[in-house]
This record gives structure tokens, sequence and C-alpha cells, in this order.
């Protein structure tokens, strides 16, 4: 059975109380009206008298004791409802504490959030709002409680506040708007993520408006910068399915067997091996190689992986249905933010029709080299085959011009010694144009006299200059060394070549030979050997064609001065075999400079 409440048993035992005291007291008035009326009865009470008044006695007894009882249980429902309200007390005390507690809690989350809080009631007016919001409004807290947004900011920004206050209100629901604003010490704007509540009170009664603005000009750039690399990335991921390079990507380990496996591929790659995506992601790279595959080429991939380098290879793969290809391939390791390598991506280039033109390339040259080696036989032989009748005709021609003849006849057979001389130039240059080519012709390094070599040289070219009324020239320093070690017939043929062009080209004016030292890098020391004329010059697009061989300016010029356009590539190939340079300097119509720098050593 359920305990009835105190309050509940306390009313019981007060009607209880009314009852015993009302026949308490109509006991009493009996025994007294009973007294009064027969006083005299008392002494001569039968026996039943006397046993009804000992029943009422014991009646007035117990209903005292029950009186007594009563006011007990009285005191003690006065102790617990004492107990019970100081309990109520406590409890009252201790919700209040807390609430408190919260209320400090919420005070201080307000003061520390970076975000602005305020708190409006119905007619915008400012009940409180945190530090943040005052320095945005640049005013102090005290000075913004109990204002309005018109007195605080410029009419049109408080406008813009009301209405979006105003619409919170009238929806009674949270309200979300981003604006731009300049803080009061600011001088850009900020973006805010305005965020409006509406605050109702215990009862349920609407009494303003509560108010949180975030910054969120960082977020929205990160945002914005989010979206532009995804954008980017998603270019880059289109750009690499549909390159025509083949892109594969694979984990970094393990390098030995079983090996990494391909997470990626594109496009390309399905096209040139055969295989799709979903049979080779998971897969090994190796599922590539076959029996030609290098173990040469393999071995440097494996050495350039265990060191975390890129390596550029070139080696033999199988497609799908086992035709073998050349394959270009770049792998580079890829690490993550903490610098742990991850992956290898690996770019490849089939290069089999470049691969099967390099040998056919290769066989092209191999038949030239074959070629070459036959013309520079054949030049030498032949070469050797004309100059022996050669000979004979100038040697014949120079004992008849010791005869007598007339002056015509002399005539002709000068000019049969002049152009076997010419022919002989040319074989001459022909043959060593060979040698040169083929890599045959050697350099002699021998003490020789610079002076008289240079001597022999004017004297053949003065005579051909006088011949065609060309003044000749030679400015030589003073400080040559008399010695030299070098190839002397090499270096006298360049000159010989330099000089009879000038003469050749030159009509009218002048030809000089300057020979002096120059400074080279760093110790060396060059000659620098100098022709200078006063000829027809050269345009730059005949300058950039000149040390070509079978060149000489243009075709009028070769049939204008003879030659076949051996002179000068001979001579630049001296030189350079001579470990010097040759240049030219020139401008059409105002004649030629050539040169040519040695590093020829003197001797002691």
């Amino acid at each position: 059975m359920k305990s009835q409440p105190l309050s509940s048993r306390m009313n019981q035992a007060m009607l209880v109380l009314m009852v015993f005291f009302m026949g308490l007291i109509g006991l009493v008035s009996w025994e007294f009206l009973a007294w009064g009326s027969v006083p005299q009865v008392w002494q001569h009470h039968n026996e039943v008298t006397q046993a009804m008044h000992a029943a009422q006695i014991l009646l007035a007894i117990a209903l005292l004791g029950l009186g007594l009882w009563l006011l007990s249980l009285q005191r003690q429902w006065r102790q617990a409802s004492l107990q019970e309200t100081h309990l109520l007390e406590q409890q009252l005390s201790a919700k209040s504490r807390r609430l408190d507690t919260v209320n400090q809690q919420i005070t201080d989350i307000m003061e520390v959030s970076p975000d602005l809080v305020w708190v409006k009631d119905l007619g915008g007016v400012y009940q409180s709002c945190n530090l943040p919001l005052a320095r945005y409004l640049g005013f102090e807290i005290n000075q913004i409680i109990g204002k309005t947004d018109f007195d605080l900011v410029s009419p049109e920004r408080a406008q813009s506040f009301r209405e979006h206050d105003r619409q919170t209100l009238v929806t009674c629901k949270a309200t979300i708007v981003e604006e731009l604003h300049t803080p009061a010490m600011g001088d850009l704007p900020l973006l805010f993520e305005i965020t409006k509540n509406p605050v109702w009170d215990a009862v349920g009664k609407l009494t303003g408006v509560q108010g949180i603005g975030r910054d969120i000009t960082q977020r929205r750039a990160a945002q914005d910068a989010l979206r532009a690399a995804n954008a980017q990335l998603r270019m880059l991921d289109l750009c690499i399915a549909k390159l025509n390079d083949v892109v594969m990507i694979a984990e970094a380990e393990p390098f030995d067997l079983p090996g990494s496996r391909i997470v990626f591929v594109n496009d390309a790659f399905e096209r040139l091996t055969g295989y799709s995506r979903a049979e080779v992601l998971g897969m090994s790279p190796r599922l590539l190689q076959g029996p030609k595959t290098q173990r040469n080429q393999l071995d440097r991939i494996r050495q350039a992986l265990a060191a975390w380098q890129s390596v550029h290879v070139e080696l033999i793969n199988y497609k799908k249905n086992g035709d073998e290809f050349w394959k270009e391939m770049d792998i580079v390791p890829v690490a993550d933010g903490k610098g742990w390598f991850t992956h290898w991506i690996s770019v490849q280039r089939d290069i089999t029709a470049r691969k099967a033109a390099e040998a056919e390339m290769l066989q092209i040259c191999d038949r030239a080299l074959e070629a070459s080696r036959l013309k520079s036989e054949f030049l030498s032989s032949i070469s050797h085959e004309m100059r022996t009748p050669m000979n004979v005709v100038i040697g014949m021609a120079t004992l008849l011009l010791g005869t007598e003849l007339s002056p015509k006849q002399k005539m002709f057979v000068s000019h049969i010694a002049s152009a076997g001389q010419d022919y002989m130039q040319v074989i001459d240059k022909s043959l060593d144009f060979s040698k040169l080519e083929s890599g045959k012709l050697a350099l002699d390094c021998l003490p020789f006299e610079l002076r008289p070599m240079l001597l022999a040289c004017e004297l053949l070219i003065t005579a051909k200059a006088q011949a065609k009324k060309i003044e000749f020239y030679s400015r030589l320093d003073a400080n040559l060394p008399q010695q030299l070690m070098g190839d002397e017939r090499r270096l006298q043929q360049c000159l010989l070549i330099l000089l009879d062009n000038a003469v050749k080209f030159t009509a009218s004016g002048s030809i000089e030979l300057v020979v002096q030292g120059v400074a080279g890098e760093g110790s060396a020391a060059l000659l620098r050997f100098e022709v200078q004329d006063s000829g027809i010059g050269l345009t730059d697009v005949v300058r950039e064609r000149l040390f070509h061989p079978f060149v000489q300016g243009d075709g009028s010029l070769t049939r204008r001065y003879g030659g076949i356009g051996l002179g000068l590539i001979v001579c630049q190939q001296l030189v350079t075999l001579m470990q010097g340079r040759i240049g030219v300097d020139s401008t059409a119509g105002q004649g030629c400079r050539f040169w040519f720098e040695l590093p020829l050593r003197a001797t002691p």
C-alpha cells in the first residue's frame, strides 16, 4: 500500500482531534448538569451507573492520549515541513549558483570569442555585446549598451542592420546573410557571415534578437583557392587522361618481388599496351617486361628507385598481344607533406618508330661512310694519277720556255704552265680535302723558321699581285719569335690559300698581310695572321655559308673567278686541326679581312 502524504495524514489527525475535544466538552457538560441537579445521587449510584462513569473516564483518557499523539504528529509535520523548505532553499540556491556559473561562462565565451556577439531588444536597442563588436564599431562596451545602430554607424548601414533584424523577428527563424564591412580601425573591407536568431523569455514571449558576426574573409579566400585548385586539378586530370604520352603512377615500395602496385594509368596506356585500366590496377609494372627487355636498364631503374632518384631509360616492353615496342621512360619519386616518398610517377613515350628510323639512319650513315671512304680512296688515287702527267706538262712547259721562242709562242707556253700550276692546286686541294674529311691527314710538329716561311709566301704572292697591278704589303710584328714548333707546310698552305683568294677577288687596290702576337686565354700565347684586301667583299648571306664545301659566294662568282670552292674549307679544317680558330670580317663592296689564330709555341 502506498503511504498517504504527510499533509493528508495531518488533516485526518486534526479531524479526530476536533471530535475528541467535542466529546470531552460534552462529557464534562453532562457531568456538571448531573451533579448540579441531583448532588445527592452520587452517593447512591448503583453499580451500572458506576460502570458507565468508568467507561466515560477511560474514553476521556483515550481521547486525551489520542490528542497528545496528534500533537506529537503535528510537531513532526512541522519539522518535516521545515526540513523540506530548507532542502528546497538549498536546491534553489544550487540552481541559482549554477545559473550564475552558466551566465558567467556565456559571458566569458562572448568575451573570448573572435566573433562579434550582441543582443538587441525589439526596438533595436543593444542589451549586451562583446569586446570584438566594440572594437569593430570603434566604441567601448558601455558606450554601446542602450544605443541603437543609428547612434553608432551611418544611416545607410543602420537601416540595413535594422531590416535584417526585422526579417528575423517577423519570421521568428534564424537568418544568415553575408556582407562586406570595413571595421572602424581598418582600411580594407572584410566579408562577414552574420547570423541572427530570435530571443524568447521564460514564458515564450519574443523579447529581441541575438546576432553573431563571423569574419569569413580568409575562409572565403581559402574556399575560392580550393575551388580554383580543384578546377586546376580537374583540368590536369583531363590533360593527363588525354595525353598521347603514357602516365603511370605506382606505389613507392616494394622494389623487389612482387614489386610496387599500379594505382593509376591514363588512356594512352590502354591505347599503347592493349591492357584495360581494370586489368592493371593493383598489378606490378613488370607485367610489361619480356625476353628482350634489357637487364642493364632494369638494373638502372632498380638502383635509382633504391636511392629515391629520378631516372631516364629506353627499353623494350611488350603489349598484351605479345608485340614488342620501344619506350622512352622518365621515373620520378613523389613525396608527401612530411617528406616521405609514397609513389612513383612514370611518363612513357612510344619510340618504336624513332628506333626504326634510327636503325635505318645508321644503315644510311654506314653506307655514306663507306661511300665517303671509297670517294676518298678514289680522289687520292686519281689525284696521284693526274699529278704525274700534269707534272710532265708543267716540266715540259718550263723547259720549253728556256728555248728560243717567238713572243707569241712564249705567251702560249706561259699560259700552259700557269694553267698547269692552277690545275695542280686544284688537285692538291681535292686531295687535302679528302684526307681531312676522312680524318687521315696528320700534322707534323717540327721546329721551323717563321720569317723565311713568310718571305717565301710574300714572293709567290707578289708576282701574282704585280701581274694584276695590285699593291702587296706585309706588316710583321717586331717581337715575333724566330723559331716555332708546328707544321710549317700546313701553316704556309693556309696563308697561301687566303692570299691567293685575296688576289683572285681583288681587281684593284692592295693586299696586306699582318702577323702579330696576341694574348690567349690564361697564359697561352697566340699568333694572329690577317689577310686584308680591297676586293668585292661579302654580303651577310654569303658570309654565313662561306666555310662550306664547294661554296664560293654564288654561282656567278665561280664562273667569273674560277675554282671549286674547297680552299676556305681546307683552310678552316687545317686551322681547326692545329687547335686554332678562323673568321672573316667583311662588308659587300668594301673588301674582306680573313684571319686565323694559332697556338704556336716558340722554341729557344
